[in-house]
């Protein structure tokens, strides 16, 4: 899996069915987006705080639309959002 971080790529291997990853030197202030391109089928939850930080990167056109399906197809798939907030981010 590859970890997007203001520029800078970062790749973890998944040694296990569920992993939870620790982003080192990651101000709380600074998005990041795990698979990157949605190269590879993993699940992804992100917390409330980093779907905002995520929203400001979609907002600003730092996320393609491959990465912005990708959030939409997480928060439906996973049942995490209500529809308002599948909304927002299919906006």
């Amino acid at each position: 899996m590859t970890c997007y971080l203001e520029g800078v790529g970062k790749e973890v291997l998944l040694e296990t069915e569920s992993m939870q990853v620790t982003l080192e030197n990651c101000p709380p202030d600074e998005w990041f987006k795990l698979n990157p391109g949605f190269v590879g089928y993993y699940q992804v939850k992100y917390s409330p705080a980093d779907l905002l930080l995520l929203k400001k990167a979609i907002e600003s056109g730092s996320l393609s639309e491959v990465d912005r399906y990708e959030i939409n197809f997480q928060l439906f798939r996973e049942n995490l959002s209500t529809y308002f907030d599948f909304l927002l981010f299919s906006g």
